[in-house]
């Protein structure tokens, strides 16, 4: 038997009364596993790992090369597109910080990510705690009587920028274990504090997190009881592209990457990045701990976010002494309609 060639405006074969272009010249449909046959331009992409996207309600159906999209390093563009996008990473590492107004990055930023498939996981941390130092005056130790005290600050009273906050914005910082918000907050020997804790209101209700600076392997670390839904098939491989050292690489770079002392405008970068995510309804970002040896995450939550989800549970006075914690008092009670702690 011998194989006839057909031409691309053919009717193709397959039956489906469309011109052999517009059917199975680009797509094989074999066992529910499809493949892409690239066309000239796509094989001019960068010779990297390819993962492909396709609409999942149509997976086993006849579908047409319209709905499936090439998912490369966690985009769907093409290769004009990701030229685009090279220059703006060379941009944007060219700034000089210090001097450049965070609404030219935040721009910058906006259109890098532009096209990025990215999976906001639902999470329902155990608990979320928090740390906050007590000062002392004239040998006393000052208390914390409110738990609006613990929160985030007021924007009026945020006057320095951090990883994910501009001066003027409130962000509710917290850790799922307690010992990572005290490295977090710089608790020095002999220094005083007051650890808070937090639970989820509804806790059969999880928060949406965005994961930035977060790998595989620390991701499965801190939540390996993660359920196995599309979602989390989704993240881990989305997680899987920062490998392709691409754009997901520099992004995990930049988000990861440390700030010393009074260079804190290097945050600037971060914080436009993180504002993309953050004006997303109810959803929180997870990210990681630099002062933990970016081993275990750190949360961080809206004001709104955290108000319509989280309540405050307990805070225990403490103070640590040879690098070991001490809780010196428990609360006996908070109000969960004023705050007001009981000690």
């Amino acid at each position: 038997m011998t194989n006839k060639k057909i031409g691309r405006n053919s009717l193709c074969p397959c039956g489906s009364g469309k011109k052999y272009k517009k059917c199975c010249l680009r797509i094989i449909d074999t066992d529910n596993q499809i493949k892409i046959l690239l066309n000239e331009t796509m094989k001019d992409l960068p010779d990297v790992r390819y993962e492909y996207g396709v609409n999942r309600d149509k997976l086993g159906e006849k579908i047409s090369a319209e709905d499936i999209g090439i998912l490369h390093d966690g985009f769907f563009v093409d290769k004009v597109c990701f030229d685009k996008k090279k220059e703006l990473i060379e941009k944007i590492s060219s700034y000089d910080l210090k001097n450049t107004d965070i609404t030219i990055i935040k721009k910058d930023f906006n259109e890098l990510i532009e096209g990025e498939i990215k999976t906001p996981i639902p999470l329902a941390p155990t608990k979320f705690f928090r740390v906050r130092k007590n000062d002392i005056q004239h040998g006393l130790i000052t208390g914390f009587s409110n738990t609006n005290e613990l929160k985030y600050p007021p924007a009026n009273f945020v006057k320095t920028i951090g990883r994910l906050n501009d001066v003027g914005e409130s962000i509710f910082y917290a850790a799922p274990l307690y010992k990572t918000a005290v490295e977090e907050c710089h608790i020095n020997n002999n220094d005083f504090f007051t650890l808070s804790e937090y639970e989820l209101k509804n806790k059969n209700e999880p928060i949406y997190f965005w994961a930035l600076g977060i790998d595989r392997v620390i991701f499965k670390f801190n939540f390996p009881r993660s359920e196995n839904t599309y979602e989390y098939q989704c993240f881990m491989g989305e997680l899987k592209s920062i490998e392709d050292k691409g754009i997901q690489k520099f992004l995990f770079d930049e988000f990861t990457k440390e700030v010393a002392k009074d260079e804190e405008y290097n945050y600037k970068t971060t914080v436009a990045l993180a504002s993309r995510y953050l004006e997303k309804k109810n959803t929180g970002i997870i990210y990681t701990s630099i002062a933990c040896n970016s081993k275990v995450v750190n949360l961080a939550l809206p004001p709104k976010v955290f108000d319509d989800n989280l309540i405050a549970t307990k805070c225990w006075l403490c103070q640590k002494k040879d690098n070991k914690i001490s809780f010196l008092q428990e609360s006996k009670k908070i109000d969960s309609t004023t705050g007001k702690i009981h000690w």
